[in-house]
């Protein structure tokens, strides 16, 4: 167990990716419905209910206001001047009831606002008719309707969240983030104040504001600590942040407790532990599915001439994935398969996208369609095979999948971990990766391929830069661990810092993906008593200039239990070894197995004491790049793309028949 220290997580579940109003007030709601939902997802439509303000008016008045709108129509609606908003909200209760469309129930609101719309009090029908109006699309005046209700009620803060959510729909984000800082110093109640922070935290964190981002959610999760969502950012915000400890916790946590919260990424670059990953990832899936139901589309295979194979993707783009996967789908045999690909990545003219886009029979853009609709358009294509190239990453749209619009899908590439549902049915991987004694954690049957990584064997680096260009000593013993900040651990860098006490002329090369990575980073090694020149920072680059640079190390070290996968590919075709220990997860094997296939077994280490001595041997010896020369070969089938395709093609085969 973690003992608490002084704090409370908080972070929103963004499985959700669509922001959405605060809904109207009225439907016999308590005074907010939803926010146990907005909680996991704040950034999901508020409903607010006025019962709280519903007088013990009989039952028959309300009834007589009914049957006078239903029966004497529009000429009536005058008679809607005099009603108290009380009776206004019972009234647009019994026509919701009765089924009348929007307009009308708007047209009521219209009438009440015309006489009455200047009344202090008359702020939550302004609210409710904003819902109205931004439902039949008028958003602009929507967004009337919310800054008047705001200048009548200051302290509103569902109109603000509405306004602002309006303001971001338009991708004004600035004006959003205004709004929502406004209100940050209100006196409001405590599911305004979760709301708000969680909604201004997304925003921040998508923008890579991590500290502020970080105390959002934080202050949020002190108001409420049972959010699951919002401590699965605050967790991968400190993970990013290489903010360390991470575990700042207000009472003392168990793992278990822990995997249920922190979310399938952040778990992978946490647990060393299979059942704890899965854990992780099916309790991420449960919280997805909560309060909604899948249905599912296809269970009996098909029997097509060619095997239709869909690969479903939110990274047919600039995207490490991209990188490696570019390839593939053009070098499929078309005499036994038909290749479709079921797209929602960001629109972009890049060589990668167009690349991948040339290599399908059929490109189909699902970046407007719901996961229902996306699943229903899948299964009008009777897909045999369809394959989730995304996972539980960011962007993951798991609604499509559940709803299981083919009778095999397979899990591949974007997110290699367990699946975390049923409806998957197979993950690709090799033997090393998943060992066939630990196939049950993954929540899928292992299909296995010789190496469980595709490579494209077209990347091509810049022109190798020189040392001093990079800020690298010249004459220096360069450890290279290049790799995303939340895959850097406490335990990981205080072996890394123990490599550099233990060496003379040794330089660490780490990427500083975000300010704090560096602050943070240079904090931890003053605690280490090591001198800051130790420590050297790379900025982000691009893709051919990235490549080029692994020229300039001289050994990669890997972290865990996150491991160096596409990375670590990368680092090997430029001639670099990496230096791995392999741990009990996939993530935590991949570089293992790596070097091990590509006949290089003296970089796999048994123990992290293994893993220190052999680093800093290396240095002395300088013998780790005489070895890759002497043995690497980029034709081996590690980096045979059309090798890759031949194996995955036989499997597709085996599982279809």
């Amino acid at each position: 167990m973690f003992a608490g220290v002084n704090s409370v997580p908080i972070v929103n579940d963004m499985s959700d990716p669509n922001p959405k109003k605060v809904s109207r007030i009225g439907e016999r709601q308590r005074l907010i419905e939803g926010l146990g939902n907005l909680r996991a997802a704040p950034n999901k439509t508020l409903k607010v209910s006025t019962s709280y303000k519903i007088l013990a008016i009989p039952i028959s008045w309300h009834l007589f206001c009914l049957w006078e709108l239903v029966f004497f129509g529009k000429s009536s609606m005058s008679k809607s001047f005099n009603l108290s908003l009380n009776q206004l909200f019972m009234t647009v209760d019994g026509l919701i009831q009765a089924g009348k469309t929007s307009s009308e129930v708007g047209g009521l609101y219209n009438d009440w606002l015309t006489q009455n719309g200047n009344r202090p009090e008359s702020a939550p029908a302004w609210f409710n008719f904003g819902v109205i109006l931004a439902g039949d699309n008028l958003k602009p005046q929507a967004k009337s309707c919310y800054q008047k209700a705001l200048s009548l009620k200051p302290d509103f803060w569902q109109a603000a969240a509405n306004l602002a959510n309006a303001f971001e729909g338009e991708g004004n984000e600035d004006e959003a983030i205004n709004i929502y800082r406004q209100f940050l110093s209100k006196e409001i109640e405590s599911e305004g104040r979760i709301h708000i922070r969680n909604q201004l935290g997304r925003l921040l964190e998508n923008r890579r504001e991590y500290p502020e981002a970080s105390r959002l959610y934080y202050e949020s999760l002190s108001v409420d600590p049972s959010q699951d969502g919002p401590f699965q950012h605050w967790f991968n915000v400190r993970q990013k942040q290489c903010e360390w400890p991470l575990e700042t916790f207000v009472k003392p946590i168990t793992m278990g407790e822990l995997a249920e919260k922190i979310g399938p990424i952040a778990s992978m670059a946490y647990f060393d532990d299979p059942t704890l990953l899965n854990k992780a990832c099916t309790s991420w899936i449960e919280r997805f599915k909560k309060g909604k139901n899948f249905q599912r589309l296809a269970d009996k295979k098909y029997s097509h001439q060619k095997l239709r194979i869909g690969y479903l993707s939110c990274d047919f783009r600039a995207h490490a994935v991209c990188f490696l996967n570019c390839q593939m789908f053009s070098m499929h045999d078309r005499n036994h398969f038909e290749i479709f690909g079921f797209d929602f990545s960001k629109e972009e003219n890049t060589p990668w996208r167009t690349m991948v886009i040339q290599g399908m029979d059929h490109h189909i853009p699902i970046h407007n369609l719901d996961d229902e609709a996306a699943a229903t358009l899948i299964r009008k294509f009777e897909i045999d095979i369809l394959v989730d190239l995304v996972g539980l990453t960011s962007g993951a749209r798991p609604g499509i999948l559940l709803h299981k619009p083919a009778p095999i899908q397979v899990s591949y590439l974007g997110f290699l971990g367990p699946v975390g549902m049923p409806e998957i049915d197979y993950i690709v991987c090799d033997d090393y990766v998943i060992p066939p004694d630990q196939a049950q954690h993954y929540g899928a049957k292992p299909l296995y391929v010789p190496f469980y990584q595709v490579n494209n064997q077209l990347r091509a680096p810049a022109q190798i830069p020189t040392r001093a260009s990079l800020g690298l000593p010249e004459s220096a013993f360069v450890y290279c661990a290049i790799n995303n900040s939340y895959k850097m651990t406490p335990a990981v860098f205080r072996r890394w810092m123990t490599i550099l006490d233990r060496t003379e002329n040794t330089v660490l090369w780490m990427l500083a993906e975000n300010p704090q990575v560096e602050t943070n980073i240079r904090s931890e090694v003053n605690k280490y008593g090591m001198s800051q020149d130790r420590v050297i920072f790379a900025r982000h680059a691009q893709p051919s200039e990235y490549l080029a640079r692994f020229a300039c190390a001289d050994l990669y070290l890997d972290a865990s239990p996150y491991n160096a996968g596409i990375t670590g590919s990368d680092a090997i075709w430029m001639g670099l070894p990496v230096l791995t220990c392999p741990g009990n997860t996939y993530v935590s094997r991949m570089a293992a197995s790596l070097m091990l296939k590509l006949g290089l077994p003296e970089f796999v280490c048994s123990t992290w004491t293994d893993y220190i001595n052999k680093a800093v041997d290396f240095s002395v010896t300088r013998k780790a790049k005489e070895i890759m020369e002497e043995r690497f070969d980029r034709n081996s089938f590690v980096f045979n793309s059309k090798f890759f395709i031949e194996a995955l093609e036989r499997k597709y085969i085996e599982i279809a028949r």
